[in-house]
């Protein structure tokens, strides 16, 4: 398991951030239960979750937290892992209400923290932006946080290079903790931009590859397998089955498709697994970066750690990757 360290934390994390038990899986607590065992056996120890993960089902329940926190008080090895959360997403039900301010991200990490069975977390993440709150504001009730022991560092998810900027400037004029990483979608597949806002999420555009790149400010790619588009693109049923609906609608169009043709050439020429190719590019990224996988099976993790050690040539994904890039 290879790690690397976040600047100006005391963080250094495996390259694997994992999280078990999507919010409306059918697997069992001891399905999850044995893949978390087996993530830290394996060097694992960095765990994802968020206070809306599951909280769109009719129960609003932050489900994911929820069976985390149940493994927790079975094992009593919560100091084994380092811990993440996200706070200040839209309610599912209701999302015309803004949700980035005191009162709810002082909610929200109460509220995982209790569902955690935890007293702190390692890591909290802004899950969302509102540019109608200032950067500076924002930061400000992070520390808060921070100081009362609540978190140790924290991150922003879905931001802007723009707002990322401008929060960099406040902590640097304030002399205060800013972010320390970003977490947004990012993967070898070529998105179809209106799917990915539409379901509220965003992707990696050419001022944050920038700005990533510039200052080694770490990446958290989530759906860096994209879903697993590259191993169900040409199924039979990949146009109809509904279970690819979110797949399709998302990454398949004839950029995509160009991509998935060279990456089976490379995979028919050297043996290689599909899904552990389309990870390599996040490991071949010129800054820090970590994908945030979503685990269902042992091999989900194994595909990462074999990944992180594939001789790929440094130009593969270069060459394959369109040159169109995506504006904020």
């Amino acid at each position: 398991m290879k790690h690397i360290h976040i600047p100006e934390t005391n963080i250094t994390i495996p390259r694997i951030a994992a999280s078990f038990a999507p919010a409306g899986s059918d697997y069992t607590d001891t399905h999850n239960y044995y893949l978390v065992d087996a993530y830290l056996e394996l060097g694992g120890t960095f765990l994802d979750t968020a206070n809306v993960y599951g909280r769109w089902f009719e129960q609003r329940l932050p489900v994911n937290e929820l069976w985390l926190g149940r493994y927790f008080s079975e094992r009593h090895n919560r100091h084994h892992f380092i811990l993440d959360s996200k706070g200040g997403a839209l309610n599912p039900w209701d999302k015309s209400i803004p949700r980035i301010n005191s009162e709810c991200l002082r909610h929200d990490l109460e509220n995982s923290l209790s569902n955690l069975h935890t007293d702190y977390l390692d890591y909290y993440w802004v899950h969302v932006d509102d540019p109608a709150v200032p950067a500076g504001e924002i930061l400000e009730i992070m520390n808060q946080f921070k100081k009362e022991g609540k978190i140790r560092y924290f991150g922003c998810s879905n931001w802007s290079a723009e707002r990322i900027r401008e929060a960099m400037r406040y902590a640097d004029d304030k002399k205060i903790t800013g972010f320390t990483a970003h977490q947004t979608m990012k993967n070898v597949a070529y998105p179809n931009m209106p799917a990915v806002l539409y379901d509220g999420m965003t992707y990696i555009s050419s001022e944050l590859e920038q700005l990533h790149t510039n200052n080694q400010f770490p990446l958290f790619a989530y759906t860096a397998a994209a879903r697993g588009y590259f191993s169900l693109a040409d199924r039979t049923d990949f146009q109809t089955a509904p279970q690819y609906r979110s797949c399709r609608e998302l990454f398949d169009n004839n950029k995509s498709r160009e991509r998935l043709t060279a990456i089976k050439k490379l995979a028919k020429e050297t043996g290689w697994d599909l899904t552990q190719i389309v990870l390599a590019y996040i490991y071949q990224l010129p800054y820090p970066s970590v994908p945030v996988i979503g685990v269902q099976s042992l091999r989900d993790i194994v595909n990462c750690l074999i990944a992180m050690e594939l001789p790929i040539p440094t130009d593969f994904f270069e060459k394959i990757i369109s040159k169109e890039v995506h504006h904020e």
